[in-house]
């Protein structure tokens, strides 16, 4: 029961993407929430919220497809394989990716995003955290 609770979490937190929703989003973290992504590691809500800030200015038409194996949560960890479809700066694209949660009750708090190369993929630097 609660592995299908956590399941729909990861799925609801991706539908907040998708919809630019910021504080929602926020909502699925616990405040010490670390993210791990492409473009860096952020730290906190505060971070959190930046990174989503600058991700909803940079990317619009955010889609989180189901792939491969889709959502499998064991325990409080969590893993789901989709493509990740946008647009940015007029180009449409799809990129392979895989996200992992680790949980603290019904919050994640620790979350990676792993993107799988591709020619077209390619997010402006403007938001790299050091």
């Amino acid at each position: 029961m609660k592995e299908k609770k956590l399941e729909i979490i990861i799925r609801d937190y991706a539908d907040s993407l998708e919809k630019n929703d910021t504080n929602r989003a926020l909502s699925f973290f616990t405040d010490d929430a670390v993210w791990f992504n492409p473009k860096g590691i952020f730290e906190g809500k505060e971070e959190l919220k930046e990174y989503m800030a600058w991700l909803f200015k940079t990317v619009s038409d955010m889609k989180f497809v189901d792939d491969g194996i889709g959502i499998i949560v064991q325990g409080n960890k969590g893993i789901f394989q989709h493509i990740f479809e946008c647009t940015i700066r007029g180009s449409k694209i799809k990129v392979p990716s895989f996200c992992t949660y680790l949980f603290n009750g019904q919050k994640c708090k620790t979350h990676r995003t792993i993107k799988i190369k591709t020619n077209d993929f390619s997010l402006s630097t403007n938001c790299q955290k050091n």
